[in-house]
Formats: C-alpha cells, structure tokens, sequence
C-alpha cells in the first residue's frame, strides 16, 4: 500500500520508504541470485543456509517467495540487531564500572 500510494503523493516518509523497500528488495535478490548461482555450481560444496533446502527441493517455493521471505528476515535481523546494540551502549554507559571494565577487557585483546 505505501508503495502505490508514495507514487503518487510526494511525501518525503513515503518516498523514502518506498526507496528503502527498493534497496531491500534489489539486496535480497542480488543475494539470492549468487547463492543460487554457487548452490547449482557445487550443491555438495555450498554452505548451507536457511535458503538451502528451498533451492534444492522439487516441491520448492517460487523465488519472488524464497526473495519475500528474504527481505523479512533482513528487516526482523536488522531491528533485533540495532535494539541490542542500543541497549548495550545504554547499559554499558550507565555503569561506569562496567564501562572501565569492558575498556580494560578490550585493551588487553589488543
């Protein structure tokens, strides 16, 4: 619906989650292709996915459904990913002491 609707009406949070959508949508696909591509090369030699089975099964999804459900899990992984990211650097902020110990943990890695 955002999209058909960002189409017509130039507003700039439509506009860009119709281009945001489009970037996804061409990463996903892009993705899939080159996985397709080593999978159909080598099926014993490629490292298996969650896309695996879906290429290789005879009774198998088409791709514009194997590439939905793609840019679903690169959405769901990318929130999942940013929430805790946030949180961490809330929490480690907050504590102090853990701060000081996190630096000297790293520190000492290096």
């Amino acid at each position: 619906m955002t999209t058909v609707v960002s189409r017509f009406l130039p507003i700039p949070f439509l506009t860009a989650a119709r281009e945001a959508t489009g970037r996804i949508r061409q990463y996903s696909t892009q993705s899939l292709d080159r996985y397709r591509r080593l999978a159909s090369k080598d099926p014993d030699n490629v490292q298996p996915t969650l896309f695996t089975r879906l290429f290789m099964e005879e009774d198998k999804l088409t791709f514009d459904e194997i590439r939905n459900d793609a840019q679903t899990y690169i959405v769901a992984g990318s929130d999942t990913t940013s929430n805790t990211m946030t949180y961490l650097v809330w929490n480690v902020c907050k504590r102090p002491a853990m701060r000081d110990d996190l630096v000297a943990e790293v520190e000492a890695t290096t």
